[in-house]
């Protein structure tokens, strides 16, 4: 019997990819709310055209799919193509299974399409940035 089919998970896994990498078309990237163990957090969450469960980013992945992207807006990602693969990394002292995302084989050294550039922001006026650390 397969764990994972037992305790099936709202959200892609390790496990749901059964030791095969596989290249998805992003949909969306939505922030939702999840339970942990210091009380609720929002997450990013990205969605996928071909696949039911989405993927939790951590920050790792999500940097990953902003540097295959070449921006780091989530709302310019649609259409973008990444591999999900599972993987095995140390984390709190013991080695854990996990999801990490890659360029897809076919594009990897090649940029995607750039998104539509956005207004500029950015005044002469000088301004002073507050930091909350």
């Amino acid at each position: 019997m397969n764990i994972y089919e037992v305790f099936p998970s709202k959200y892609l896994v390790a496990g749901d990819l059964k030791g095969k990498s596989y290249t998805l078309t992003i949909d969306r990237v939505v922030k939702e709310t999840m339970r942990s163990h210091s009380g609720n957090e929002d997450k990013l969450v990205v969605y996928f055209t071909t696949a039911e469960k989405g993927l939790v980013l951590n920050k790792t992945n999500a940097f990953a799919i902003a540097d295959i992207c070449g921006i780091p807006e989530t709302d310019a990602w649609k259409g973008a193509k990444i591999t999900v693969y599972p993987t095995r990394v140390k984390a709190f002292g013991e080695m854990v299974d996990c999801v990490r995302v890659r360029a897809p084989e076919a594009i990897k050294d090649k940029p995607q399409p750039k998104p539509e550039p956005v207004e500029d922001v950015f005044t002469d006026e000088p301004f002073e940035e507050e930091f909350d650390f």
